[in-house]
């Protein structure tokens, strides 16, 4: 799965909707690398102030957990 577009609100789709994919807790644990990597890109290729670039970021993280732990879940 590939991005379709090149700004940050379509990278950012992209970013759930791979999160959104995963089935296995190894795909859900390597899905962490792409937020990583789109806030490193923010941080680079942007003007935007730390806090919205933390905010995208932890909007990220949230729902990378909350997939995570329904996953841990339907393991058990």
């Amino acid at each position: 799965m590939a991005a379709e577009g090149n700004t940050l609100m379509e990278i950012e789709e992209w970013i759930v909707k791979t999160i959104n994919s995963c089935t296995t807790i190894q795909q859900i644990i390597r899905s962490r690398n792409l937020i990583d990597l789109y806030y490193k890109k923010l941080s680079n290729e942007t003007n935007l102030s730390w806090e919205i670039k933390r905010h995208l970021k932890d909007n990220l993280v949230e729902h990378y957990k909350n997939t995570k732990l329904e996953l841990i879940q339907n393991k058990a």
